[in-house]
This record gives C-alpha cells, structure tokens and sequence, in this order.
C-alpha cells in the first residue's frame, strides 16, 4: 500500500480531526481548533503534515508552526504553545517520510531551525540529524480510583492546607463569562510579575474562552474571598485528559491557601467528569519548587524532551533570559508597572515559543 506525504488545513479537512480523535497517542494541542486559536492569537503560519494511504485515509501527521520573528529568526516549531505535541504514526516505519518532508519544506522557507517537543521515545530524531535542546517533566495524576483514594495519595500537609481552606470561608465558583476571564487574567498578570516573567497576551486567552468554552473543552475555576477572586485555574479537556493550563493566585491571600483548595476542586471535578488522567504540564528541571509542588499531589512524572534541527538563534532575547543576564531580565519584569508588563507580554511573547 503506497503512503504520499501532504500538507492540508485542518480546520477545513474534518479528516484530521477525526483522525487524531482515534489516536491514542494524540493530545488537545493537536486538534484543529487549537491550530486556530495559536493562529488567531499570534499570526503564526500552521503547516499540517500528513501521510495519507492509497485509499485516501490519515495515516500519520505531524503539526507544525511557520514562526517569522525579529527576534528568533525563522523556525518551524511542532508545536507551538504547547507542551508536547508528537508524531502521530499508525506504523513507526514512515516515520522517514514526514520528517524528511519537514526538512525539505524547512529548508525551502529558509527556516533556520526545527523544533520538536515529545513524549514518544519510539521516534529517535538523532537519527534524522536532529539535537537534543532542552528537557522537561511532565507530572499527570492518574484518575481511574475512588476520589478518596486519589486524596490519600496527596502529601499529608497538602491534605491539611484544603482542609484549612474549606474551613476558612473561601468559596469555589465557575467562571461562566468573560468578565470572570478577565478576573483571572488580572491575577496572572500579577502572578507572572511575581515569578518575574512575561504574561502571555489576553487575546489568548479569550481565543481559548470563545473557541473552546462552547464546546465544553475548558474550565475557569475561581477562588474567592467574599465576592473577590483571589485564585483561578484554566483547565483544558480532551479525550481522556485534563489539561492545567494555567493557575494564579494573590500573594495577599496565600495563607488562606487557595491554590491547595483550587487544585483539589479541579481533581475532583475532572474526576466527577470522567476523565482518566489530570496533566499538570510541564516543568523545567531546575524549577525543583514546582516539581516538588506537583509530585505531592500523587502525580507519576514523564520527560518531555526538545530536539531542533538545524542551527540554533544565537543571542536572541530568549537564550538571553536563560543565560547569566536572566537575572537582570526577570528583576526588571518584578518591578514593571502591570501595564508596561502586559503591553511587553503583547510585543514579545510570539517571539518565544
């Protein structure tokens, strides 16, 4: 049976959708309508790869993302905005053909890197020319037990702060519009400022609200004292899995430990959903804080390891950040005024994914 190499939209072709729907190895990052919402926030430039058999059927694919920067130069990246995003393959044996047709596009756009971010170790990208760039953990929570039994593999003290936080009048609230959205993004702006980071852009944020919200494939969850949302979380929802996309709190109201409280009540509305696994995301291996915060919740750790091809940017603002002058970089965002922060978050995030 002969497999061709395309390229194809997949917003228009309902063929993928399907396709990555049937495939265990898929995630929500691969769907068409994260493809959309990437696109709509950033302008980046989607490039579907797929292989496709004589009857017309996917049988692999790979996403990627066409990134144009000042700052980064030109890369394909698969997949942007995400935190892991492999090859979906019927049959590791075509691997060959849509790598190799990656670097061809790649080279014909003059991109000057590849970047791949996986979970599948069956695909060896050394083989294909391609450097390991960076590794993460990934820590998910299996959710096929008795919810008090998925509490009882939590750290003791961490049973201890919910508890505290139950008890403290904090009350747990849905976020149903987009003015609680923008409640949230308030508090992660504040949050990124205090970790001395950039915040994404709102925009995409609201991309995520108004494309996933109709379809029942995210969550807001707030936390609030009296009618104040002092913590959200945005969960993500796809097949199997939950997603913690992103999580924020008021420093002023930590020792009500809201986060601890927001934590458990998404365990335990994904696990009421029906869900079978809770992804915590990812997590640098030099940010032993929040490793060690995700692993007292009884989550099972896995590498998400990059690999690029090609040459990487050199002195760009993003290996500056990882560098000796990331300390300075993450002082001067600490002591932004919120609004500069944001309109910086606006300018120079597409830059660095």
């Amino acid at each position: 049976m002969g497999i061709s190499v395309k390229v194809i939209d997949p917003s228009a072709d309902q063929r993928w959708d399907s396709f990555i729907i049937n495939n265990p190895q898929s995630s929500i990052y691969h769907h068409s309508v994260w493809k959309e919402i990437v696109q709509n926030s950033f302008d980046f430039q989607p490039i579907y790869f797929v292989l496709e058999d004589t009857f017309g059927n996917i049988c692999g694919g790979m996403p990627v993302f066409l990134v144009k920067s000042w700052l980064t130069g030109t890369r394909f990246v698969s997949l942007s905005f995400s935190d892991h995003c492999d090859i979906l393959l019927r049959d590791n044996k075509d691997v060959k053909l849509i790598i190799n047709a990656v670097i061809e596009l790649s080279k014909s756009v003059r991109a000057s890197s590849i970047e791949v971010r996986t979970k599948n170790k069956s695909v060896n990208f050394e083989d294909f020319g391609f450097n390991m760039s960076a590794c993460y953990k990934n820590h998910i929570v299996p959710l096929d037990k008795p919810l008090d039994l998925i509490r009882q593999n939590i750290q003791g003290k961490f049973r201890n702060n919910i508890n505290f936080a139950q008890k403290s009048g904090l009350k747990v609230e849905y976020g149903t519009c987009e003015e609680d959205l923008k409640s949230y993004y308030q508090l992660y702006v504040i949050t990124r400022k205090r970790h001395g980071l950039l915040p994404e852009p709102y925009r995409f944020f609201k991309n995520i609200w108004q494309s996933l919200y109709p379809l029942n494939m995210v969550s807001l969850i707030l936390a609030k004292e009296a009618s104040k949302p002092i913590a959200g979380i945005v969960i993500l929802k796809f097949k199997d899995y939950a997603y913690f996309l992103s999580s924020s709190s008021d420093q002023n109201y930590l020792s009500k430990r809201p986060n601890h409280l927001l934590w458990w009540e998404s365990l335990a509305l994904v696990h009421e959903e029906g869900f079978r696994y809770c992804d915590f995301g990812r997590t640098a291996l030099d940010n032993k804080g929040l490793m060690d915060f995700k692993r007292k919740w009884g989550a099972v750790e896995y590498d998400i390891t990059h690999y690029s091809y090609g040459a990487l940017t050199k002195n760009s603002f993003l290996q500056n950040i990882k560098n000796s002058r990331g300390k300075f970089i993450h002082l001067l965002f600490r002591h932004m005024p919120n609004g500069i922060l944001k309109f910086g978050g606006n300018l120079l995030y597409r830059h660095l994914h």
